[in-house]
């Protein structure tokens, strides 16, 4: 019984400590949430905004009761989670730049040592179509590493013609077309177990390769960014067309932190939706790929495939050009 009451109190603890670093050392929500509120507003709809609501008294009960070493109630965590995943932006992405609005984070120097992987994240789309289905990212100049589910939508079978599908990797707001896009050739590699594949494509891609990280997972509380192109989700609460302003289908840059993880998964709340399935977890420490988006639940846990599962599958390996410790 102990051994429970104590994982209790130390989840507790993580999650008072991940609310202090959403909202500030106080953890007042009621200080911080609602200039986070205007922020997303701006330019947006009314009916926007009104969807923006969440439980602010709710959230605030559960940080204090977690103070007090107390267990707060279902609906008290549901709304601690929702005001924490509201205060997670998702930046647009400009010519390669990262374009957070004021107030929005630490637009510093660990974001600015990220943009330059940007160019090496692609939207994965079927021929003929406009709109992505999904995130990839370059790991060598030919080598496009991407969710295995992803490809089942692209070929129930598994296999992959030349032309089916391409990645454009200048699908940026205002800036639609700013590379022409690059041709799938096929299949290069697939995992034997993991929700990770490597495509090949027909041409070089617009960057040598995102180092792929070898050793540990970071741990709990890292900070992390998540790029890739979210698309409109029916699944996802109202207020997430607040965070994404309503504009879908274009790069992205969504800050969040490591929340857990086991051998094979990391466990992130950056915001993402549909359309991010493949999309690169890079660790702002080190500007590294820590992980391969590979699904998750909006205002609950979002789960990635360790990179150091992609690094050491033999399969897999021979394709990554940059293989960081």
């Amino acid at each position: 019984m102990s051994g429970a009451f104590d994982d209790a109190a130390l989840a507790g603890a993580e999650l008072l400590a991940r609310a202090q670093r959403a909202f500030g050392p106080a953890a007042l929500i009621a200080e911080t949430l609602p200039r986070r509120k205007a922020i997303v507003a701006v330019g947006n709809a009314a009916e926007v905004a009104l969807a923006a609501e969440v439980d602010e008294g709710l959230a605030q009960a559960a940080i204090d009761k977690l103070r007090d070493a107390e267990p707060p109630t279902a609906e008290e965590l549901a709304a601690l989670e929702a005001c924490i995943r509201f205060m997670r932006p998702a930046w647009l992405v400009r010519r390669d730049r990262i374009f957070a609005r004021v107030g929005e984070g630490p637009a510093g120097p660990m974001l600015r040592a990220i943009e330059p992987l940007l160019a090496g994240v692609g939207c994965i789309l079927r021929r003929g179509q406009r709109q992505g289905i999904a995130t990839g990212f370059l790991v060598a100049p030919r080598a496009l590493v991407t969710s295995a589910h992803v490809l089942r939508q692209l070929s129930p079978n598994g296999s992959l013609a030349a032309g089916d599908a391409s990645a454009q990797f200048g699908l940026e707001a205002d800036e639609i077309e700013r590379h022409a896009p690059v041709p799938i050739a096929g299949v290069s590699a697939v995992h034997p177990s993991a929700d990770v594949v490597v495509l090949a494509l027909a041409a070089d891609g617009p960057h040598a390769g995102l180092p792929v990280r070898a050793g540990p997972a970071p741990a709990a509380g890292a900070a992390l960014l998540v790029v890739g192109y979210p698309r409109a989700d029916e699944r996802t609460p109202l207020f997430a067309s607040a965070v994404y302003a309503d504009l879908y289908g274009v790069k992205r840059a969504a800050p969040g932190e490591v929340t857990g993880g086991d051998d094979e998964r990391l466990f992130h709340d950056a915001s993402t939706l549909g359309g991010n399935s493949g999309s690169p977890v890079l660790d702002l420490e080190t500007a590294a790929v820590v992980g391969v988006h590979a699904t998750g639940h909006f205002a609950h846990r979002n789960e990635a495939i360790r990179s150091s599962v992609l690094a050491a599958e033999g399969s897999l390996r021979p394709f990554i050009g940059a293989i960081a410790t």
